[in-house]
């Protein structure tokens, strides 16, 4: 746990590090993070499922689909141009299927 700690203490301030909030508040953050998931998680193995992590991608890059930045895309996610297609073709499913409720 204590690995794991000190690696979300480290992705707290990198991510922190990006945005305009003080050392002072920063560091108090972090701190609560660190007592929240020990308090929640000590003793518990932890998985982090992967999914999450592709579900943000998948969501990240129907966003900037624009149908003429297929090219641009498989560069900058690091996939082919058929999984950028079947991903924008999920996630336009997907947010049709919020707009009806089912």
């Amino acid at each position: 746990m204590a690995n794991f700690l000190t690696d979300v203490r480290e992705i707290l301030a990198r991510e922190i590090k990006s945005l305009s909030i003080s050392a002072k508040d920063a560091e108090a953050l972090i701190k609560r993070v660190e007592k929240t998931i020990h308090s929640e998680y000590a003793g518990q193995p932890v998985y982090i499922n992967k999914r999450v992590k592709n579900n943000l991608r998948n969501s990240d890059i129907y966003k900037k689909f624009t149908g003429s930045n297929i090219g641009q895309l498989c560069r900058d996610y690091d996939l082919c141009a058929q999984q950028i297609r079947r991903i924008v073709k999920s996630q336009r499913l997907l947010s049709q299927s919020d707009i009806f409720g089912y």
